[in-house]
C-alpha cells in the first residue's frame, strides 16, 4: 500500500491520546481519570478523528484505511479500559461518521493527474496511434468504443467500460504535438490532454493529463475511494506501449 507510512505518521497524534488515556486509567486517580476520558471520548477524539482526516484527505484523498487505522487503536486501548462492547461499538461509529465528514470535506473539488513515459517509436507513430479511435481493440480497459460524428480531425465518440458509457469530444488536435479531449457522463465531467516530444528520430515522450470534477459530493468520496486513477492511466500507457511495439 502507498500511503501506509504516511498513514502511520499522520496516526502518531491521535495514538499518543490514547496511549496517554491508557496511562490516565491505570496510573491516575478515579476521578481525575474518569474526568479527562470524558473530555477525550465525547470532545477530543470525534474533533481529533475530524480534523486528521480532513488534512489527510486534502494531502492524499479520502482513504478509509487512515480512519480504520485510528478506530483500531482507539479500540484496542478502550477496550483495556472499560471492556464495554456496546460502547466501543458505539464510539467507532461516532468516530468513523466524523472521520468520514473530514475526509468527504478535504476532498478537492477538481483531480488531476499527470503520468509521462517515453516511448522507443517515432513521434509520429505515437501521434498517429494515440490519436486513431478506430483502432482501439489493443485497449485492455475498454469493452467498447462507438464513433458518433466526424468532422474533418474532430470526433465526436463514446467508450463503454464495465456497462459505463463515457462521451468523449475532440477539442484540440495540434499534429504531433498535443491532443485533447472533453469527456462527460452521468457522474462526473474533465478532460484528458496528452503532449508529445520528440527526444530523438525513435524516442518519444509522451505525457498525458486527466482532469475529473466529479458534480455529486457522495460519488465524488466513492470515486476517490475505489477509482484508482493512477493505475487507470498506467493500464492505458502499458496498452500503448505494447501495440506500439507490435506494430
Amino acid at each position: 500500500m502507498k500511503n501506509i507510512k504516511k498513514i502511520i505518521v499522520y496516526s502518531i497524534p491521535m495514538l499518543m491520546l490514547f496511549v496517554l488515556q491508557a496511562i490516565l486509567a491505570v496510573a491516575g486517580s478515579y476521578e481525575i481519570g474518569f474526568s479527562i476520558t470524558i473530555l477525550l471520548l465525547m470532545v477530543i477524539y470525534p474533533l481529533g478523528f475530524f480534523l486528521s482526516s480532513l488534512y489527510f484527505s486534502k494531502k492524499h484523498g479520502v482513504n478509509l484505511y487512515f480512519i480504520i487505522l485510528l478506530l483500531i487503536m482507539f479500540n484496542i486501548t478502550a477496550f483495556y479500559m472499560y471492556k464495554d462492547l456496546t460502547a466501543l461499538l458505539t464510539y467507532s461509529c461516532i468516530y468513523f461518521v466524523a472521520g468520514l465528514i473530514g475526509c468527504i470535506l478535504g476532498l478537492p473539488k477538481q483531480r488531476v493527474l499527470t503520468k509521462t513515459i517515453v516511448f522507443d517509436a517515432p513521434i509520429e507513430k505515437v501521434y498517429n496511434t494515440v490519436t486513431n479511435n478506430a483502432d482501439w481493440q489493443y485497449r485492455t480497459g475498454l469493452d467498447d468504443l462507438k464513433i458518433i460524428e466526424t468532422n474533418g480531425e474532430f470526433e465526436h465518440w463514446e467508450e463503454t467500460t464495465n456497462g459505463v458509457t463515457i462521451r468523449f469530444t475532440t477539442t484540440k488536435k495540434t499534429p504531433y504535438t498535443l491532443y485533447s479531449f472533453a469527456m462527460d457522463s452521468k457522474l462526473f465531467k474533465g478532460s484528458w490532454c496528452a503532449e508529445f516530444e520528440e527526444i530523438d528520430k525513435q524516442k518519444t515522450l509522451f505525457s498525458a493529463t486527466e482532469s475529473i470534477e466529479y458534480t455529486n459530493p457522495f460519488v465524488k468520496t466513492l470515486a476517490y475511494m475505489f477509482l484508482d486513477l493512477d493505475k487507470y492511466m498506467e493500464t492505458y500507457q502499458n496498452d500503448l506501449l505494447q501495440k506500439l511495439k507490435q506494430s
